[in-house]
């Protein structure tokens, strides 16, 4: 193969996310009664520069590579040897797969309520590794009981100044390697002094190891502890467990990690595509030009003799997909998310009726060869991408975007390319309402978690909150700093208690009190300073704040004391990335954490949650957005999907009610709790409707008697 200019610039040279994650159309599963988001992930392990190196088959798009020539990118990847039946070394593509299929488990997420399990599987035909993810909360309470058990232990134990020791020297590695390698990872989502809350964690370990806490960190743990003892009454564990279970569901199932080589050349056989798109959409191909590339993933054809299986690989098209599909306009969109949905509800179907590969590629070729600018009707679109694919399941053939003479439905029979094409000939009702199963039970569940929260707020006495926020009042003014809460007051409150409630758990196991005792009371006995001094505690960290980042100690505590007793592991220097495997990690955190991605995936997984307020009286705050969220046509919600107007709405929230804040302000006896005050202005309600029913009645009637007489005077 030869090389043809123009060359590429180096996008795509790093890992990144493809398919519907990105395209912000993750919508349209729904229609398959699927809500957990899928994620394809192409992993960059090498590069290509010398066209000579790819190796034509005999199928289009499939190629072998010459193992000499591919540049190895990275620590992480795998590159073996395996020769083909003409005896040249060639790049082992399923042993690339392979790598990626160990099993991992999550460890050292300080602020986390979940393990997370990931194993792996592949084999010679898949272009991926697919990731199967298991997701379970934590029994957090236990794990606080446990680890307090054993830090007692250990300071007895004859290895105590080993484990010393080696806090010291792992305590700056960790907080080295938090600084400069994951924060910037996770660069979307870092706030301002967050690197000052990784020196608050391992000072809050320090106790355990004979290191004294810096006097802030000591004067803040002692107000935030008093108070919750004095109103931990109020907490109920099962609130934040809730949550936890909720996000566990709607955490990703799968992934399909696909390692892939960078080609730094545009092959000869892509030479028509490139020439064609440059006539076609100028604009659009100088785009490609300079910012994308194209990849080679490890996938056998099954055309070709077995023998090579494991050494073929075919073009990924996945950069330039995304940046087509980056640059569509609104119609173009709408064209997808219909084309999308409509393939969703009638032909994604086991055994496959056509691959969803069809719908991509019929997509690409009406942005190119028509003009959609001129519809205003969701309804023309649709028809006019039906006409345009039931065309090409009539002739049996659709020709692929970028590969030249390659007919995508050719595996597919002609039966099941009539049976598919009759369906979107006469059996699409773009109308009819879909009802999505899934977010029902998934909504009737948040229902049943609220219902049991709200019973609990519902027998709490209105003097309680009186109290606790009169206090919450008082620990703001010896608090180190001035404290502008976010949120309302209330909110704070129950913030505050509820964060460590769920650390003694549902039996109420008094974790905060032996952890008082540990690492207050005898940490005035601990001989060894603060490991990074009195002056690095965050400067800015308010109660509820710290509520939340002393609620996963305990997480933080037993992975120490894991990683102390392994011997496998050299606590001076426990983590070592190749830097160009840490750009990766932080392409594709950027591409999954980036604010309209993710506010999209979010609330297309999560949105239930948002449309159960407590309390019978906020049900009217369930907006039309939920509603096409439950239940749609084909046509609705396009290109967006029912995202848009949740921006502006006001979710309600467990910890902030604003009916609960009313009620609250209508209380005349301290003494009554949240319930009777419900009650007492539902029988108020109930009042005024009666009252009102009767004047309505003493209208009419009065009418109907002014008629009467008018009747017989005319007499």
């Amino acid at each position: 193969m030869e090389s043809s200019s123009p060359r590429i610039k180096n996008d795509g040279h790093q890992s990144f996310v493809s398919g519907s994650t990105v395209e912000q159309q993750q919508y349209a599963r729904h229609f398959a009664n699927q809500i957990v988001p899928d994620v394809d992930i192409m992993i960059v392990e090498g590069r290509i520069h010398n066209p000579q190196t790819i190796m034509p088959t005999s199928v289009p798009g499939f190629v072998q590579i010459q193992f000499d020539g591919v540049e190895r990118l990275g620590g992480l990847s795998l590159f073996e040897v395996k020769h083909n039946s003409d005896d040249i070394a060639c790049l082992n593509g399923l042993k690339m797969k392979q790598n990626l299929t160990k099993t991992v488990q999550s460890h050292m997420i300080p602020q986390n309520a979940t393990t997370i399990t990931i194993t792996g599987e592949t084999n010679s035909e898949s272009a991926s590794a697919a990731r199967t993810i298991v997701t379970n909360t934590i029994n957090i309470d236990q794990i606080f009981m446990e680890i307090l058990d054993v830090i007692e232990i250990q300071q007895k134990a004859f290895n105590f100044v080993e484990m010393k020791n080696k806090y010291k020297l792992f305590g700056p590695k960790f907080q080295e390697f938090t600084l400069t390698k994951v924060f910037p990872v996770h660069e979307p989502v870092i706030e301002k002094g967050d690197e000052y809350s990784i020196n608050d964690l391992i000072h809050l370990a320090g106790p355990a190891y004979d290191h004294r806490l810096p006097k802030i960190l000591r004067q803040r743990l002692e107000l935030i502890l008093n108070f919750y003892d004095k109103y931990q009454h109020l907490g109920n564990p099962k609130i934040f467990k809730n949550c936890f279970q909720n996000a566990s569901q709607q955490m990703p199932k799968e992934t399909d990690n696909v390692p892939c080589l960078q080609l730094k050349f545009w092959p000869k056989d892509i030479q028509p595509f490139l020439k064609r798109f440059e006539v076609n959409r100028p604009q659009l191909y100088e785009k490609i030009i300079r910012n994308s590339s194209m990849h080679v993933i490890p996938k056998w054809s099954t055309k070709t003799p077995k023998i090579d299986q494991d050494i073929e690989f075919r073009y990924s098209f996945s950069a330039i997909e995304r940046l087509l599909a980056e640059h569509r306009n609104k119609n173009e969109q709408i064209l997808n998310g219909i084309a999308r949905s409509i393939y969703f509800r009638y032909l994604k179907a086991v055994p496959v009726i056509i691959p969803s590969y069809f719908v991509k590629t019929t997509v690409l070729w009406m942005c190119e060869t028509q003009d959609l600018s001129t519809i205003n009707d969701p309804r023309q679109i649709a028809h006019a991408w039906i006409k345009f694919a039931c065309q090409q399941l009539r002739q049996y053939s659709c020709e692929h975007y970028f590969i030249d003479k390659f007919n995508i439905l050719a595996p597919y029979s002609h039966q099941q390319l009539d049976d598919a094409r009759q369906i979107l000939e006469q059996g699409v009702n773009l109308d009819k309402l879909v009802q999505f199963s899934i977010l029902s039970e998934k909504q009737q569940m948040v229902a049943e978690h609220n219902q049991e929260i709200e019973s609990f707020i519902r027998q709490l006495k209105v003097t309680y909150f009186f109290q606790d926020l009169e206090d919450y009042r008082l620990l703001k003014k010896s608090w180190d700093h001035t404290v502008i809460d976010e949120r309302n007051e209330l909110y704070q409150c129950l913030l505050i208690i509820n964060s460590l409630r769920y650390v003694d758990g549902e039996n109420n196991k008094q974790n905060w009190r032996k952890f008082r005792q540990i690492f207050i009371e005898q940490e005035k006995t601990c001989t060894n300073e603060p490991l990074f001094g009195e002056m690095t505690t965050s400067p800015s960290c308010p109660p509820s704040e710290f509520a939340q980042c002393i609620m996963f100690l305990g997480s933080f505590l037993k992975d120490l004391s894991s990683t102390f007793n392994d011997p496998s592991v050299q606590v001076d220097r426990p983590y070592e990335y190749h830097p160009f495997d840490l750009d990766g990690f932080r392409n594709v955190e950027k591409d999954v954490l980036n604010p309209v991605n993710f506010l999209h995936n979010t609330i297309a997984s999560s949105l239930p949650e948002y449309m159960q307020p407590l309390f019978a009286k906020e049900q009217d705050l369930q907006t039309s957005t939920g509603l096409q969220y439950a239940e749609r046509n084909l046509l609705d919600c396009h290109p967006n999907g029912p995202l848009l107007t949740m921006e502006s709405n006001q979710y309600p929230d467990i910890f902030s009610s604003n009916y609960l804040i009313t009620l609250l302000e209508t209380a005349t006896d301290a003494d009554q709790t949240i319930d009777d005050l419900i009650t007492f202005q539902q029988h108020e309600v109930d009042d005024e409707s009666l009252l009102s029913q009767a004047i309505e009645l003493s209208l009419i009637d009065n009418e109907h008697h002014q008629s009467e007489m008018g009747k017989s005077t005319t007499k």
